[in-house]
């Protein structure tokens, strides 16, 4: 090897020799590397690395880039493109042995293979020093397999065949050779630290090791530059960059200071965030960018005037006519001033009347016709996406007595599923006569529901039961402590052999502050989901989550829910779990069993699912009870299924069903209409007829049991199956009412 005499003799090449060792000496290591490294090279990437000789000098090489100086503001920012003085930085570089944590200019970043010391000879990756802190240029030729390394003007040239290393015409040798490891070339750091004049520091107390450079690096700050497109607030505010390095290092991070009218500042590293929801006005924006050595810009400063963004205005609300009939048809139109650019995220209608009482009755959407004689007020407001709503638009109407249509023919009639039938006179649908249902038959469907405790306070363990066969799986809690929480729900063979299961359908949803809400969105998508079809099978032993979609923690007060169908060739254990966010959901059976809390329950059922024939010979309106214990006494033993809590071993009731699929096989002689009326306190859900979904309601949630949800007409001689889910947050008991047509005009 050239000793050091030799190459101070050449004082003029000094620092051209010290950068060029060690790209010479980085690089042989890189030429004997394995051909993954080639390839890497290939594509343009110095995939070498370096390492270190002796143990007791454990040394690593400088790491990549990093927050070097985040020097104060000037008082006055810089305007112009003249580069300020020369920043010193020191590179030195903290390694550890066998950790892959590295320290470079103050700041921590990551080696691809951990150094290690290996017959007395600590190793390191020349891909850390040649990429990441040189940032040499590396061509590599496979056909003479000469590898070349160039960096400001200098260069070295690897012959792999020989394992030389040129530089000058004089040879370098490497007193161990390179390896490979993770498909990356080590070489020994001592070499690299004698061609640099590298000082090394070695800690045995912490097996750390300091690498010091002869000379601080002078680097130039870049220099800011930016230019700003006109925008209205809720546009986006685009730029153009024109920063630029001096040394020609990339720049590698930006950073906005946004100031307000008030004075009130905000920094972030994305100018979107910044004006995100901003109002119009005016603002100075301080930018500076950072380069490839960690050196910040001085922030250039420039006053920017953000427009107003108007409120969206309705300029016209007309209706082709105001003075109508019940049960005819109006058409109501509009039209908006809004910016053209900008979308229109809510219309939201609503109409009121007086009722028979004298008490004014709201409800939300467009109303098609009326079903109450007087005056009804037909009001419209909108949104627009930076979320400004539009002063409110009225309409007035009078209805007169004449009945033209009743809600029950005017609605079956202009079908519109899922939208709200008000009933106007109130009549009680529980009055009608029930439906005689010619059969009703359950399927080998095990359902395992989690509903209690529905408020979980703690971590712990919901519940947990085997299932196998078709199973339904049912989860519905809130979170109801301080902190936030993850609900899994985890399939794990507890058995001595592979268990295959196949997901079916599913629904998911929340986390939500809104139970409702959740029960809503949960119903739909499980109704609406195609069969799955995926197969998983699990080792004795393992275990897979069922909801991994939901990675969302449940912060407090919001809710979460799952419906999912499995069919399962062993016996599977199935758990749902509550836990801190970050815990391995596999270490689930160390948490402690939470107890059930009523009213809502927990259990195993078995044959929860249920088909219900019913033949409808249109002599009269009547009604089918679903979620009522005696729902079809008779029929069956127990409408509301038991089940045993496989927790306490107690027996459990589902109280409504919950989680339990129920299809109505629903034949008409007659032509006949279908509302939903639900006779809890508050419900929203959804059913599938025949394919199609329709959602109850549409427009909102149902709050009076006088109430009903359009469903859809049979016709005469016609079958439709309805897929009904009792939805969890709703109350249980509804009525599905079939009102055949020579009938409609009493509804």
């Amino acid at each position: 090897m050239q000793t050091l005499t030799n190459l101070l003799a050449r004082p003029t090449q000094w620092l051209a020799a010290l950068l060029l060792t060690l790209l010479l000496v980085l690089m042989p290591a890189l030429a004997l590397a394995a051909p993954t490294d080639a390839a890497d090279a290939e594509a343009g990437r110095t995939t070498a690395e370096v390492t270190p000789d002796d143990a007791s000098d454990t040394e690593q090489e400088n790491a990549a880039e990093t927050d070097v100086s985040d020097a104060d503001k000037a008082d006055e920012t810089k305007t112009d493109d003249r580069p300020s003085d020369p920043i010193q930085v020191d590179n030195s570089v903290k390694l550890t042995l066998n950790s892959k944590k590295a320290t470079f200019l103050g700041s921590e970043m990551e080696i691809d293979v951990a150094p290690f010391a290996t017959n007395n000879t600590t190793m390191l990756p020349l891909r850390f020093i040649a990429q990441d802190i040189l940032k040499a240029d590396v061509d590599w030729d496979n056909s003479t397999n000469i590898v070349k390394v160039t960096k400001h003007g200098a260069g070295i040239t690897i012959v792999l065949s020989s394992g030389k290393v040129y530089s000058d015409g004089q040879p370098y040798n490497m007193s161990v050779a390179p390896m490979v490891k993770d498909n990356r070339t080590l070489v020994p750091l001592r070499l690299i630290t004698e061609l640099m004049y590298c000082k090394v520091d070695y800690n045995k107390a912490d097996q750390s090791i300091t690498v010091t450079l002869p000379e601080t690096l002078n680097v130039e700050p870049p220099v800011a530059a930016i230019e700003y497109l006109p925008a209205t607030a809720g546009q986006t505010v685009e730029y153009t960059d024109k920063s630029v390095d001096p040394g020609g290092y990339a720049i590698t991070e930006r950073e906005w200071e946004l100031i307000d009218a008030e004075g009130n500042t905000k920094t972030a590293t994305s100018l979107y965030w910044l004006f995100y929801q901003k109002q119009g006005g005016d603002y100075t924006i301080n930018y500076r960018v950072k380069n490839a050595y960690g050196v910040w810009s001085e922030p250039v400063s420039t006053a920017y005037h953000l427009e107003v963004n108007e409120k969206p205005e309705i300029t016209r609300l007309e209706a082709d006519q105001t003075k109508v009939d019940i049960g005819e048809t109006v058409k109501i139109e509009y039209d908006l001033k809004n910016e053209d650019w900008e979308e229109i995220t809510a219309v939201n209608f609503n109409y009121s009347w007086r009722d028979k009482d004298g008490d004014t009755v709201t409800k939300r959407g467009l109303p098609a016709a009326f079903f109450a004689a007087g005056k009804h007020t037909v009001t419209l407001s909108v949104q627009d996406a930076f979320g400004q709503w539009s002063d409110e638009a009225k309409l007035e109407f009078e209805v007169s007595d004449h009945v033209l249509a009743t809600e029950a023919e005017y609605r079956f009639t202009n079908l519109n599923p899922g939208e709200i039938y008000l009933n106007i006179d109130k009549t009680n649908l529980n009055g009608l006569l029930a439906a005689n249902a010619e059969k009703v038959t359950t399927q080998p469907v095990t359902l395992l529901d989690s509903n209690s405790p529905e408020k979980v306070n703690t971590p712990g363990l919901l519940y947990k039961d085997t299932v196998s066969g078709s199973a339904t799986l049912h989860y519905h809690h809130l979170n109801n402590g301080t902190s936030p929480l993850n609900i899994y729900l985890i399939a794990h063979n507890e058995t001595d052999k592979p268990i295959t299961f196949t997901l079916g359908k599913t629904g998911y949803a929340g986390p939500s502050l809104d139970p409702m809400q959740v029960g809503y969105i949960e119903t739909q998508n499980y109704l609406k989901s195609a069969y799955n079809g995926s197969k998983i099978t699990l080792k004795p032993g393992e275990m897979c989550l069922l909801n991994s979609m939901q990675t969302a923690a449940v912060n407090p007060n919001t809710l979460q829910s799952a419906l999912v169908d499995i069919e399962t060739t062993g016996k599977l254990s199935v758990a749902v779990a509550a836990m801190n966010p970050g815990t391995d959901y596999k270490t689930y059976t160390t948490l402690a069993a939470l107890p059930a809390v009523e009213p809502q329950t927990r259990g195993t059922y078995a044959n929860a699912a249920y088909d219900i024939y019913i033949e409808l010979d249109g002599s009269d309106a009547q009604k089918i009870m679903l979620g009522y214990p005696d729902s079809f006494s008779g029929k069956l033993n127990d409408y509301l299924i038991s089940g045993t809590d496989a927790m306490t071993g107690a027996e459990t009731y589902n109280k409504g069903n919950y989680g339990v699929i129920q299809r109505l096989h629903i034949k008409a002689a007659e032509r006949t209409g279908i509302l939903v009326n639900p006779r809890g306190a508050i419900f929203r859900g959804a059913i599938l007829w025949n394919d199609e979904l329709c959602l109850l309601s549409a427009t909102g949630q149902i709050k009076t049991t006088q109430e009903s949800v359009v469903a859809g007409v049979i016709e005469a001689g016609e079958e439709v199956t309805i897929t009904y889910i009792t939805p969890d947050g709703s109350d249980s008991p509804v009525l599905f009412v079939a009102i055949p047509e020579d009938q409609w005009n009493e509804y």
